[in-house]
């Protein structure tokens, strides 16, 4: 893991898989974050301090109690998700609303507020959505789209399984820099 004091952290890129979809009810399992040059800022297991058990959520990113039970809790590396958010200028993900969330709500209950040092959020599944270009007339956007959808569309290979945030965060990155090129 690189020190995010050593390295450019002007852009970051990050992922978290959770419990669920609640960030009220839910916890973070794991969390990755890295800058523009691949560099990985961080990528820890999570130790939820509430939830034991997350069925629907394990059929999708397959983090199980027994991967989670020895790893830090949100309190112990939350110092370290406050500075490495707090020196960034930009935040990118794939659905950035759902992982920031997550994030500052955990945060926030770990005692950090950073609301004057957060940094400036973009959405890489928007942007791809609107290049995508499949209207939902119902919602009056353009369809969210899958990040495996976007990883196809580039032809961009896979680094490790889907689903899993150190995966996810290097295909957001790529993905972001692939449409930032075009």
């Amino acid at each position: 893991m690189t020190n995010p004091d050593e390295k450019s952290c002007d852009v970051i890129f990050l992922d978290t898989e959770t419990t669920g979809l609640d960030p009220e009810a839910d916890e973070i399992l794991q969390i990755s974050v890295m800058n523009n040059s691949g560099e990985i800022l961080l990528n820890s297991y999570i130790r939820p301090e509430h939830k034991t058990e997350w069925t629907a959520a394990e059929a999708i990113n397959h983090i199980s109690l027994q991967m989670v039970k020895n790893a830090p809790l949100m309190s112990d590396i939350a110092p370290l998700i406050s500075k490495i958010m707090s020196g960034a200028k930009v935040a990118v993900a794939y659905n950035i609303d759902f992982d920031w969330h997550f994030i500052s709500k955990a945060l926030e209950e770990s005692g950090f507020d950073f609301e004057n040092d957060t940094p400036e959020l973009r959405c890489c599944m928007k942007k791809f959505s609107e290049i995508y270009g499949e209207w939902d007339s119902e919602r009056l956007r353009y369809r969210w789209q899958k990040l495996s959808t976007a990883a196809s569309y580039y032809n961009i290979p896979w680094r490790g399984q889907a689903h899993g945030s150190l995966a996810d965060t290097f295909m957001c990155r790529d993905v972001w820099n692939k449409m930032n090129d075009d």
